[in-house]
């Protein structure tokens, strides 16, 4: 039996996705990459939106502000040539997951529940030091709604479905089953 396969994240996974199937972009950072663009593409639209002062929500203002720690960030990933970390896919990802509950908080509907709880959970399968900010976004979610009865639907949706396919692997990848 293997454990450090059995509890390692599953950033790897994601990093040998992006780098060999079905794209091939030949790169194990461009699993980072991608996350930091779309990290940004949230965030440089708001920008624009904070500037013009139209339409501005508390969630564009965290997204405006999320845009120099993001440059930061990205330009010190650019820079490094060492081994992946997951602490760099949790970066952005909880940026995001922040930006979607305070969009909840302002306009709570079951897909912006869903979308809170799913990106949690997915933070917690990357790493689980995510565990912490994950619960606290979901005891905001599942106390603050007013769609109760559907949060918790798609809450326990996410921890079978997110929950369920991590432990699968967990276990597939220590070997237990040949055992």
């Amino acid at each position: 039996l293997h454990d450090r396969f059995a509890f390692n994240n599953s950033s790897f996974l994601w990093a040998a996705l992006c780098e060999h199937w079905p794209w091939g972009l030949g790169r194990a950072a461009a699993g980072v990459e991608i996350l930091f663009f779309f990290s940004l593409a949230r965030a440089v639209p708001a920008c624009v939106r904070v500037a013009r002062l139209s339409a501005v929500r508390t969630r564009d203002i965290f997204d405006a502000f999320s845009l120099v720690p993001l440059l930061v960030v990205i330009m010190e990933d650019f820079r490094y040539d060492g081994p992946l970390s997951p602490d760099l896919l949790l970066f952005p990802l909880g940026l995001v997951v922040v930006s979607e509950l305070l969009g909840y908080l302002a306009d709570p509907s079951p897909a912006r529940a869903f979308a809170v709880l799913l990106l949690s959970a997915c933070g917690v399968a990357v790493k689980l030091s995510f565990a912490g900010a994950a619960l606290g976004a979901w005891a905001v979610v599942l106390a603050a709604g007013r769609h109760r009865r559907a949060t918790w639907i798609w809450a326990a949706v996410v921890v079978v479905a997110v929950g369920g396919v991590w432990c699968l692997r967990s276990v597939m990848l220590s070997g237990w089953p040949v055992y």
